[in-house]
């Protein structure tokens, strides 16, 4: 093939990637981390709020608070649908935990495990009552 040819080919792949990355940045929106539900004892349940939450207790870098944002912001949404003290948002919960595990690094693993085995236990004293 001619030099000139595969130029114009890789010219056309990067004009193809640039305009993917300029659609998905400007057309595509950001998570609403704004979404609220209400939990029990008149908590609100936030994707900011569940992002300060982790970040107390396990330390979250810039780059795990913006995945935890994006994936509570989905957890959130979801979380809307369902009622309190149900067995399907408490199914929801544990859906989500292991989308969260995901971000972290294994140095975090244990701490996220304890919370996650206390915020069960809490659940089926919950779901029991």
């Amino acid at each position: 093939m001619e030099r000139s040819r595969i130029l114009r080919i890789v010219f056309m792949i990067l004009c193809i990637f640039a305009a993917g990355i300029g659609i998905g940045r400007f057309f595509i929106p950001p998570p609403d981390l704004n979404v609220k539900v209400s939990g029990l004892e008149g908590r609100e349940i936030s994707p900011r709020t569940i992002v300060a939450y982790y970040d107390s207790k396990i330390h979250l870098t810039p780059e795990q608070k913006r995945a935890f944002g994006r994936t509570a912001a989905d957890f959130v949404r979801e979380l809307a649908t369902t009622q309190p003290r149900t067995q399907e948002r408490f199914d929801l919960f544990h859906r989500c935990y292991p989308k969260l595990r995901e971000h972290l690094r294994p140095d975090q693993h244990a701490a996220f495990d304890a919370i996650t085995a206390q915020h069960t236990q809490r659940m089926k004293e919950l779901l029991a009552k």
